[in-house]
This record gives C-alpha cells, structure tokens and sequence, in this order.
C-alpha cells in the first residue's frame, strides 16, 4: 500500500516578538528574550524562542528575524537543514562564528522544527532519533540574594523539599549574598549548604560574569570546596584559559564545567581538545 502523500506546504510569516520580564531567580531583574512566531499558507504555526538577556539584544535580534524573512517566506518548512543553511549563508559577514545572528536562526529553527512536527505528526523528540534517557535528575537553579548564610542554607532547604536531586547556585549576583568575593565567607557558605542539605544532594556553583579570579584564587578557593563535596564549579576562570584551567584542574578534586558562551559545535570541539572540561555548560 502506497504511504500517504503529505500536503506540501509554505511558509507565509515570519514575526519576530522581543518581551521583557522580571526573572524570579535573579532578584526580580529584567530579561529579555525574543520569541519568533511561523504561520503556513495553511494556518500551521511554529514557535521558537532565544534568551538574549540584555535590552540592546532583544531588538538586534528582531531586526535579524525580520531579515531572514524574505529567505523563509515561499519556502517548505520541513526542509529545516536547508533554511539553516540559506540562514548561515546570509549571515556570513555578521554571525559566522555566532553572535546576536545565532540568537535570531536559533529562534527561527526552533519553530521551523515545531512545525516540521506538527506536519509530519510526529514530536520533535521523535524527529531528532527519540530520547537516550527515560528519566533524568531535576536540580534547582537560583541565585543567592541573602546577606545571612543560615538563612540562604534555609532556602536550599526549601529548594530541594520538592524532590529535587542538588542546587546550582550562581556566584557574583544581585542582592546581598556578597558570594565570590571573600574566600572565608564563600567557604563558611559552602560548608553550611553541605550540612543543611545533607551528603546525599548535589551542590554545584556558577561563577557570574562579575567574578574575577586569578589561577592562585581559584585553585584556594576549590581546594577549600573540596573538603564539602562539591560537584562541579562553573567558569571560576571565565569562558576560554585552557592553560589556567588546566592548573586549576590538576591541583583540585571538583569537576570543571564550561562551555556556555560557544556557539557551536567547532567551539565544543575546541574545548575537548583542552582536556580541560569536565562538565559541557549549554
């Protein structure tokens, strides 16, 4: 029996949708993010999404989008490679090797695949070869803001009551937690988080964009944290020193993670070959 010919379609619009909104987790600060909305001539609709964080992000992206409308409008939205290509292709003086032009193919991707989905009846799960894992473990993923450390090891309590296997807490972030700056404060931290949570939960730190350490800092730092089982610490030496990381990496017990502000697979790979991660940030 022959298969069911699918209908084709077309992409019709492409819009671009920047919003702003207090984010919870970082003491109510304004985010931003752009969602993208794609309509088919037959009334299907696909929606993506990229975090660009800052306010003179959000509109560099929506004019991107906007942009890249004239390379979607006409075309089959189930061909997602080929539109990531024309899409790569077009920004290759502004975004080849990532940038705010990564944020604007990103979103467009993502509900073009939405899309493809919905089309083809099937979860972009399913479409990407199925999942590797059943379940995974949940952690909870906030910022210190207190300037007690009993009162931020009640909060962890409260964090994980609900089930949650550890906490990621970022280092250097609004409020009054003062976290990343004094190493006898970050250690008394770390030690109270230990004995509030108990040996069984994960603790894992970020250090933000605020903090600064040198080599010598980090290395007495983690060297302090090991003592309480810390997971993993991410980018205490920012976002690219294989040569620091791999010192701090030799002289400590804690895994490394870093990796976030890649924007590819080369930039991945660049790291692997460092040896120097542990924990891939994404």
């Amino acid at each position: 029996m022959r298969s069911k010919k699918r209908i084709l379609m077309k992409i019709a619009k492409v819009e671009p949708i920047p919003v702003a909104y207090p984010e919870p987790n970082d003491y109510n600060a304004t985010r931003y993010l752009c969602l993208v909305k794609i309509t088919t001539d037959e009334g299907v609709v696909g929606w993506g999404e990229s975090i660009t964080q800052f306010p003179e992000a959000n509109p560099a992206t929506a004019a991107i989008i906007a942009g890249m409308a004239e390379l979607l409008i006409g075309s089959d939205p189930v061909n997602t490679e080929a539109l990531w290509r024309q899409m790569k292709d077009r920004a290759w003086w502004y975004g080849y090797g990532g940038g705010i032009a990564s944020y604007a193919i990103s979103a467009i991707d993502i509900a073009l695949w939405d899309i493809k989905g919905k089309i083809l009846g099937k979860s972009v799960l399913e479409l990407l070869g199925g999942s590797v894992h059943e379940r995974l473990p949940a952690i909870a993923d906030s910022h210190a803001h207190h300037e007690s450390i009993p009162a931020m090891a009640d909060e962890a309590i409260e964090w994980l009551s609900t089930g949650m296997k550890g906490m990621k807490v970022g280092l250097g972030k609004r409020g009054n937690a003062r976290l990343g700056y004094e190493h006898d404060r970050d250690v008394e931290y770390m030690k109270a988080m230990r004995e509030a949570v108990g040996d069984d939960k994960k603790i894992m730190l970020d250090c933000g964009i605020a903090i600064k350490w040198d080599v010598a800092t980090a290395v007495k730092r983690v060297q302090a944290f090991d003592e309480y089982n810390l997971e993993w610490i991410e980018e205490p030496l920012g976002a690219w020193d294989p040569e620091g990381y791999a010192s701090l990496r030799a002289k400590t017990q804690t895994l490394i993670a870093y990796g976030e502000r890649e924007w590819n697979v080369a930039g991945y790979e660049r790291i692997l070959e460092t040896g120097t991660c542990d924990v891939f940030g994404v």
